[in-house]
């Protein structure tokens, strides 16, 4: 009824057909669904059942006044006032395909997938499953949120940006807010400080291929220097750091047992398809690593800067691997 009620004056307002297709799809579906039995449950006026939840058509209703509205056939007002009951035995449906997607179990998998690009050609998706172990919580959602680009803050259009020979490494983030108050939705908050906490309680070791991590602690101490600095007119010594310490955001993929993580990156998960996609980018043409070089070695013992630059480049892909998109697998 209200899909003729709001038919009516669209076709007086001469919206396209595809508007009008939209509308006709929908109605279809909740026919199909008001025709396939009576309610299971009553309905209050205001579109709840006794539990409480919406259904899932009253949703799909919304989107479309709310297009209309975007489009500026109708009012704001209209939106608002088009939350009808719609049948409960969708809602026992839902439910129903909702528990046959559990594990045996009990427990739905938590699957986060990245889509891989090189060179703005698809390569290919991996999927994660996080392991729901109770010692890692923070960690193991931490990621998840990432996959699902939360508030704008996740994954996508990420770097791959190390090929190394036991793992791959990529989607370090340098900002985990973009509001105007600097607080962030994804779990952990801004720094690493309670993965760090949870590393310190874990027992799992980067021992086979296909484990995923993320980064906590720096691989190596972050160097500082001493230097005098001018503030209100004295000088002052203070005690400059140079890099970022880890965020607990680049994660990294492993190709084999990888001892060298151990201790500073969290283990979340483990790949469950798309590890020849891993083992792919793994492969890719790459900057030489350097660092038995003797002209490095010698940089490094005179802190040349120079040769801290150089190695920040060693193992990055010459080709551009991105995570082109990424979220949560349903």
């Amino acid at each position: 009824e209200i899909l003729d009620w709001q038919r009516s004056p669209i076709q007086k307002m001469g919206v396209g057909s595809i508007v009008t297709e939209r509308l006709s799809l929908l109605h279809r579906r909740e026919t199909a669904v008001c025709h396939a039995g009576a309610p299971t449950r009553a309905q209050r006026s205001d579109g709840t059942s006794e539990r409480g939840h919406r259904h899932p058509f009253e949703n799909s209703r919304r989107d479309v006044l709310l297009e209309l509205t975007t489009l500026g056939v109708l009012g704001s007002s209209l939106v608002s006032a088009a939350t009808v009951p719609v049948p409960a035995a969708r809602a026992d449906e839902a439910a129903g395909e909702a528990a046959s997607a559990a594990t045996p179990g009990g427990k739905v998998p938590r699957v986060g997938f990245l889509e891989i690009s090189v060179d703005r050609k698809p390569f290919g998706r991996i999927e994660v499953e996080v392991f729901s172990d109770p010692n890692v919580k923070v960690g193991e959602q931490r990621f998840l949120d990432l996959c699902k680009e939360i508030q704008g803050v996740g994954y996508k259009r990420g770097k791959i940006s190390r090929l190394l020979d036991s793992y791959i490494q990529g989607g370090a983030l340098t900002n985990l807010s973009y509001t105007a108050d600097g607080r962030t939705a994804i779990t952990g908050g801004l720094t690493a400080e309670l993965l760090e906490e949870e590393l310190d309680r874990s027992t799992r070791r980067h021992d086979v291929a296909g484990l995923v991590s993320l980064n906590v602690r720096p691989k190596k101490d972050m160097e500082t220097k001493d230097m005098l600095k001018a503030i209100d007119g004295k000088l002052v010594n203070v005690t400059q750091t140079f890099g970022m310490p880890p965020n607990g955001t680049e994660f990294s993929i492993t190709t084999g047992p990888a001892p060298d993580l151990d201790g500073i990156n969290l283990i979340v998960g483990r790949v469950i398809a798309g590890m020849d996609v891993v083992e792919a980018l793994q492969q890719l043409p790459k900057v030489k690593n350097n660092q038995n070089s003797a002209f490095f070695k010698a940089g490094k013992m005179a802190k040349d800067r120079r040769a801290d630059v150089a190695e920040l480049g060693f193992d990055r892909p010459f080709s551009t691997a991105l995570v082109f998109d990424c979220g949560i697998k349903i």
